[in-house]
């Protein structure tokens, strides 16, 4: 049987473990140890999934004629209720410039806006992170955001402008769930 000591107290990080009983009593070994993430067991109480994409060089350059889904359609019956969202910007050597709205929105089209970054921060001449607020539309805080079932999360533009220019990498990091209209 392991030893467990203990330790002075400390202020726990997302990454650190867990101790845990597995309590199945078939197969074996019966009830082995476990380690788990203190991220993993909040996550899973809350049903909340924490995800970063990165969205290449490449696709950022393209990101007006193709937009790049952050999360797939959840299938029918589900949506996705988006809780935090953030962008960094990882600066290479050359500027990151768009000359339409970048978005992260439920699907294309503009009718499901959860934030965005404004054309008016173009360029950015630095590694850059917008905390983003999930309201709906850009600047008005309070409306609500209309979410669609089975469609997808989508990093896009608006404008007509798009990303012009940068060689660096863009990732976007989202806390989200998955609500089920069939179990609500």
């Amino acid at each position: 049987m392991a030893q467990i000591i203990s330790y002075p107290k400390g202020t726990p990080k997302t990454g650190d473990y867990l101790l845990g009983i597995e309590t199945s009593t078939t197969g074996a070994p019966i009830n082995p140890t476990k380690r788990f993430k203190i991220s993993d067991v909040i996550n899973s109480a809350a049903g909340v999934v924490e995800s970063t994409v990165t969205v290449s060089n490449a696709e950022w350059l393209a990101l007006n004629a193709s937009p790049k889904t952050l999360i797939a359609a959840p299938g029918a019956n589900k949506a996705i209720k988006v809780t935090v969202l953030s962008i960094f910007f990882d600066y290479g050597t050359t500027n990151f410039t768009f000359a339409g709205n970048i978005l992260v929105e439920i699907n294309s089209g503009g009718s499901s806006v959860l934030g965005g970054v404004e054309s008016l921060d173009s360029p950015l001449a630095a590694d850059t992170i917008y905390s983003l607020p999930v309201t709906g539309t850009q600047g008005l805080i309070g409306k609500g955001i209309k979410l669609a079932t089975n469609t997808a999360l989508i990093l896009s533009t608006s404008g007509g402008g798009g990303a012009t220019g940068g060689d660096g990498v863009v990732k976007v990091k989202m806390r989200y769930e998955i609500l089920d209209t069939t179990n609500f």
